[in-house]
């Protein structure tokens, strides 16, 4: 049960920074150029920096559940 909690965290965690980042692009995007297509680039943008912190904040993760699993 415990493991199953892990990684439902870790999954809404994974989609909640894809999308937020991907909106935050959109909005950066928009409020630079309005009139543009600067939204949907910078929303692409968001979402590959996005990408990068999931499987960052994922490997982090991982390394202190090996570290935590080598003290007990």
């Amino acid at each position: 049960m415990k493991r199953a909690i892990r990684l439902y965290v870790l999954v809404t965690q994974f989609i909640f920074t894809m999308v937020l980042s991907g909106i935050l692009g959109a909005i950066i995007g928009k409020s630079t150029d309005p009139e543009g297509t600067s939204e949907t680039l910078y929303a692409g943008i968001g979402l590959v920096i996005g990408l990068f912190i999931s499987m960052m904040l994922i490997l982090q993760f991982m390394k202190n559940e090996k570290l935590a699993k080598h003290d007990d």
